[in-house]
């Protein structure tokens, strides 16, 4: 009986444990400042971030906050639509 709760506890350690490496990985965009562009003919998401992130960012995880902040499951764009994208700060 003692060997099942031992396994248990260590079980559960475990998963604790792995849960919080997969959401140290994660970024909290919930309180990032934003503003909205609107897209043009021939954007892409690179240049999106090219134009609007700091110099101190990286490109991949700005371009991953503008895909987060608007639920975007790939990096299509339609000209014309509206999108959020996080101010340089």
């Amino acid at each position: 009986m003692k060997r099942m709760l031992v396994y248990i506890i260590l079980l559960l350690s475990l998963t604790v444990n792995v849960f919080n490496i997969f959401a140290q990985g994660k970024q909290d965009i919930g309180d990032i400042e934003t503003r909205q562009i609107v897209v043009m003919e021939g954007d892409t998401l690179w240049g999106i971030a090219q134009k609007n992130m700091d110099d101190d960012s990286d490109i991949r995880d700005y371009i991953y906050q503008i895909q987060e902040l608007n639920a975007m499951d790939g990096a299509n764009l339609i000209p014309g639509e509206t999108i959020m994208v996080p101010s340089a700060q």
